[in-house]
């Protein structure tokens, strides 16, 4: 799931997610891109502003926790 796609539902700018973040709104908009991967914590304080939990956003496979294909 990407960022944008659960701002929508809340109708919530990149403008507004960066203040509740206090993430610029360019690194927002990099990193609903693909520009840019944010760090823990902004990625942690964007999930929150927006009610989900940081596993919504990261696989096993983005840590690299998961098992091979046999």
């Amino acid at each position: 799931m990407y960022i944008a796609d659960l701002r929508a539902p809340l109708e919530i700018s990149q403008e507004q997610l960066a203040d509740k973040t206090r993430i610029s709104r360019r690194t927002i908009q990099r990193i609903e891109t693909g520009e840019a991967d944010p760090r823990y914590g902004a990625l942690l304080r964007t999930m929150t502003a927006l009610n989900h939990t940081i596993t919504v956003v990261i696989t096993p496979t983005d840590v690299g926790l998961a098992h091979p294909t046999r």
